[in-house]
């Protein structure tokens, strides 16, 4: 997780999700989700879940500051799951 910053410009669809769970699963259920950036509440308690097609790896220079944000890599959180043992 990148607090405070999202990756612009490769946004395909927006989500209201309760937390950040639910932007993962968003995420996991589109195949071509690679990352997502997951922001404050904008209708009571949902919250702002942005699916991207690339992340910070692929497109480093996309990476910038947004406050209430934060900016989730797929690819991190899988091998983080694997080698906690818990995927």
């Amino acid at each position: 997780m990148n607090s405070s910053a999202v990756l612009s410009g490769h946004v395909t669809n927006r989500f209201f999700a309760s937390d950040e769970n639910m932007c993962q699963l968003y995420c996991l259920g589109n195949r071509f989700c690679v990352s997502f950036n997951f922001g404050p509440p904008l209708q009571g308690t949902q919250r702002d879940c942005e699916i991207s097609n690339s992340d910070h790896v692929r497109h480093p220079q996309d990476m910038v500051s947004r406050d209430g944000y934060d900016y989730y890599s797929l690819e991190v959180m899988q091998n983080e799951m694997i080698m906690k043992g818990s995927w």
